[in-house]
């Protein structure tokens, strides 16, 4: 029995049954999962019986179809969390006029659906499909960009490229795991709906590289964000003394001192963030930046992948770190939504470049340098006239990296960032703009 909405992106959902009022001993609530209309579920009650269905990830849920056995009225409600007291009520005590009936559910967020059968002759349904658009990561938290979005993912109905749903998966998925950091903003998200979007955007497109990374890292530390309070000397400006190069992007397993861990803090990157999105060059050097990491990320991917196969073990890359689908993400182009800020840099690179590199060290190299430029107007500017050779400087920044990590690490990190102020990181910040601006240097 085929079960499908014709024509636009909404398809149908995989669900399970959460809990149901009632069931007897052969028509199980299961049934209602079978389109085969031989099995049923059934209550052998005639009035306010119910069952609750959940999703296996958050949607926007389009429609419902019901194939019906003998109900006669019900009442459809949907929720994201499993707190029916908050459940909205998308269809109140609508009627089964026929057997197949499918009710339209206005793209209303939600992981949960409670189908209450008010009455019936007996209360008895044959098969229960659910329609709509999966969207990663969505909760609660996220409603007031559903909000926004949603006129417009509506209007684009039949688009199947929609970038504003395009945008508001991606906003989820990608943000969900820093809800904390992007609360405020979504609490005064009415105070300007525009910028709150564009901010979010640029987090979910441009700049994620960079969550990317601090992402890994937390994971790579089991999310343990606290830091070290231990103090270290100022180090003189010298060139780090291994220079050994190590391709995989391994973590160490011991915990990091507080300049090194610091610097992943998502406290602290969503600072850095927020302030290059305002500013036009802290904004053009995190791009750039964040293109790199991306380039990072995918070429070590696939020279890990590359090594499992000459090893002879292609059947265990699915479990190579480089494998996993966080490090294989698209960089979103939004700027047809919000202008040329949202553009993806193009960034010259080399992949051989590589193999010169410690890619863990000159990931968090370059976001030293993003913060010392946040600290540092004058150099932050010089340093974005001449961005786009950026990943030239990366065999210098893995260089400096002891000069570049700040001692005695405030674990405040405020607009100021105060701990890249430090004479010798912005010596080595100076050091790296005046390389980058040298064309016998290029």
């Amino acid at each position: 029995m085929e079960m499908e909405v014709e024509g636009g992106r909404a398809k149908p959902l995989t669900y399970k049954i959460k809990a149901m009022s009632r069931e007897t001993s052969t028509q199980k609530a299961i049934h209602v999962l079978d389109a085969d209309l031989r099995n049923y579920w059934s209550t052998g009650t005639n009035t306010k019986e119910w069952i609750l269905l959940e999703l296996n990830e958050p949607c926007l849920l389009s429609h419902i179809r019901i194939h019906n056995k003998s109900v006669l009225e019900w009442e459809v409600a949907a929720g994201l969390r499993y707190k029916p007291e908050t459940f909205v009520k998308v269809r109140p005590r609508c009627e089964a006029p026929r057997r197949d009936m499918i009710y339209p559910m206005n793209y209303t967020p939600c992981r949960y659906v409670r189908l209450s059968c008010l009455r019936g002759s007996p209360i008895a349904i044959f098969f229960i499909q659910l329609i709509g658009i999966s969207v990663t990561g969505l909760e609660p938290e996220f409603q007031p960009v559903v909000n926004y979005l949603l006129p417009q993912i509506t209007s684009h109905e039949q688009d199947s490229n929609d970038m504003h749903l395009q945008l508001l998966q991606e906003i989820t998925d990608r943000l969900h795991v820093f809800l904390s950091q992007v609360e405020s903003e979504l609490t005064k998200y009415a105070d300007d709906v525009e910028t709150s979007t564009q901010f979010l955007a640029m987090l979910a497109g441009p700049f994620y590289p960079i969550l990317q990374i601090v992402t890994e890292r937390e994971t790579a530390s089991g999310g343990d964000s606290e830091v070290s309070r231990t103090s270290q000397p100022a180090p003189a400006l010298t060139v780090s003394s291994n220079f050994e190069p190590r391709k995989l992007r391994s973590i160490p397993p011991s915990a990091a001192p507080t300049s090194r861990s610091i610097v992943f803090r998502p406290d602290a990157i969503f600072m850095l963030l927020r302030k290059a999105f305002t500013d036009d060059s802290l904004g053009a050097v995190c791009k750039v930046a964040s293109k790199i990491l991306h380039y990072l990320a995918e070429t070590t991917s696939a020279q890990e992948a590359s090594s499992f196969i000459t090893r002879g073990t292609s059947s265990l890359i699915e479990e190579a770190p480089g494998s996993k689908s966080c490090n294989h993400v698209a960089l979103s182009d939004y700027s047809g939504l919000f202008g040329d800020q949202f553009l993806i840099p193009v960034v010259d690179w080399n992949p051989s470049y590589i193999n010169v590199l410690d890619i863990g060290a000159v990931e968090e190299g370059i976001l030293h340098v993003l913060y010392a430029c946040a600290s540092q107007p004058l150099l932050c500017s010089k340093l974005a006239d001449c961005s786009t050779a950026f990943w030239l400087a990366l065999p210098l920044i893995q260089a400096l990296l002891p000069a570049l990590r700040p001692t005695s690490c405030s674990l405040t990190v405020d607009e100021t960032f105060a701990q890249w102020t430090q004479p010798y990181v912005q010596q080595a910040l100076s050091k790296i703009v005046s390389t980058l601006s040298s064309s016998a240097y290029h």
